[in-house]
């Protein structure tokens, strides 16, 4: 399958940093430009869970400590 990126994303993610390795939810907003993007896959590299922004680029989704987050819109 060909992914291709369409725009450069800058996520917002709010998160509580902790040392425990238990799951935590990440609320994040999805923005381009100063302008919210929805229809955004969220993809937790580590688990391979992944969730897509909402029509105001609201998201969440559970990670552990050291997670690798992609965000990826198709085209």
């Amino acid at each position: 399958m060909k992914i291709k990126l369409r725009y450069t994303l800058i996520a917002f993610i709010s998160l509580q940093l902790g040392y425990s390795q238990t799951e935590k939810i990440i609320n994040g907003k999805v923005m381009f430009e100063n302008f919210t993007v929805s229809n955004v896959e969220v993809i937790n590299s580590n688990s391979k869970t992944i969730t897509t922004t909402d029509a105001e680029g609201n998201f969440s989704i559970e990670t552990k400590l050291n997670d690798i987050l992609v965000f990826v819109t198709k085209t």
